[in-house]
């Protein structure tokens, strides 16, 4: 019995796949639904709300494919559950469409995170041309990271081709856990037909080839595209401008209650007009997207080192043989990008009260009690010191500010 067909691993797969990602992807898509209601009953709408609602409906699809594409394929290929239905064979065939799909979604989701960043950090370190990030700038940025996304994803769906094998031990291991083809010298395998046969029976799965990356230019090209625009690339322009994001904030906190001219001559005109921008609701949306940002990084962080794993194993002949971790560690690294997707609305409510007290007011339609709450800005006098001062805001039952 190979290593990766025995129940330990057997037992983490499905373990992972259909008991957590499954319940992980349904509550991502009611969280993500919710995020996008409340969105868009706020009466004022900017660019970070847009962003916003876009992210969610992103998010929403990607989610939706994961579920359809991951619960099935591991009750086909590692339980006995669906083994003796003649159909189960069939919807096998749509795999490629939906691989391709979800991984196009995941990277235009990327790319919003990083237009959110973008935008946050040019309104606060560079207020002086927030003019960039209006809202027709944004739109056509948009457009380019899905536009980038489908491209993206095109080429994914002509890498898979679905092939017949026997249900063996080393079957599973050849054309689940190795599916990039690292261990084999290519081509395809005597005991495997082309799913354009119709030999298909019980004693048979369809499973996926994954033969464009035997094309070892395909594949160096295509990994090193990846890295930029879907993992390393965002990871890093991510941190570092959330770094810079944090510390402008920070630096706006600390000369709160000191005459700007203690600013340095040359920054404080962009530092009197960026205090000018941090009201109480611009800071609380900036903290939500830098909370945003963060969970961005720390689950994509893993999926870049691995990208890396494999193309350093696919260069060189002697590192092709699979660790008994990494294919642990790949499905871990999925379900991270699912919970990546899904946990911006708890974010969401735990960063921003107002938004947390809109969510409340779909559940509790009942009381229309107009209320206020007190919350402190900074203001710039007309002696031209920073101060804090406490400011009333009134919201009706619905959430709206009054």
């Amino acid at each position: 019995m190979a290593l990766y067909s025995n129940e330990a691993y057997t037992g983490f797969y499905i373990l992972v796949r259909l008991y957590f990602t499954v319940p992980m992807c349904i509550l991502g898509i009611i969280g993500n639904t919710l995020s996008f209601t409340i969105l868009h009953k706020m009466q004022k709408i900017n660019t970070t709300i847009f962003l916003l609602r876009t992210l969610a409906i992103t998010d929403i699809l990607y989610l939706i494919a994961e579920l359809i594409l991951y619960p099935y394929t591991t009750i086909y290929w590692y339980t006995d559950w669906i083994c003796d239905q003649e159909w189960a064979h069939y919807p096998m065939y749509a795999y490629p469409i939906v691989f391709a799909t979800a991984e196009g979604l995941q990277m235009i989701t990327t790319l919003i995170v990083v237009v959110i960043t973008v935008e946050r950090y040019i309104g606060i370190c560079h207020s002086l041309r927030a003019h960039v990030c209006s809202m027709r700038n944004i739109k056509v940025w948009v457009a380019v990271c899905i536009g980038l996304g489908v491209v993206y994803s095109i080429p994914r769906a002509f890498e898979v081709v679905m092939l017949e094998t026997p249900k063996t031990a080393d079957a599973i291991e050849r054309f689940l856990i190795d599916p990039l083809n690292l261990n084999r010298s290519g081509g395809i395998p005597s005991n495997c037909t082309s799913t354009n046969s119709s030999n298909i029976t019980n004693g048979y799965y369809v499973a996926p080839e994954f033969k464009l990356y035997l094309n070892s230019s395909y594949f160096i090209v295509y990994s090193v595209l990846g890295m930029v625009f879907r993992y390393g690339g965002p990871v890093i322009l991510v941190c570092y401008m959330n770094a810079r994001i944090i510390a402008a904030m920070y630096k706006v906190k600390q000369y709160g209650s000191v005459p700007a001219t203690t600013f340095p001559e040359d920054d404080r005109r962009k530092s009197m007009c960026a205090v000018q921008c941090m009201n109480n609701t611009f800071i609380k949306f900036t903290k939500m997207c830098v909370v945003v940002a963060v969970v961005f990084v720390l689950c994509m962080i893993p999926t870049s080192f691995s990208n890396i794993a494999t193309i350093i194993r696919k260069s060189y002949k002697d590192l092709q043989s699979t660790p008994k971790w990494l294919p642990y560690y790949n499905i871990v690294i999925k379900f991270m990008l699912v919970v990546n997707s899904s946990v911006n609305f708890i974010i969401y409510c735990c960063v921003k009260p107002g938004f947390r007290m809109q969510a409340s007011k779909l559940f509790c339609p009942a009381e229309k009690v107009k209320k206020s709450k007190e919350h402190s800005e900074l203001i710039v006098s007309r002696d031209n010191t920073l101060r804090t001062v406490n400011v009333t805001t009134n919201y009706d039952y619905k959430g709206h500010y009054v």
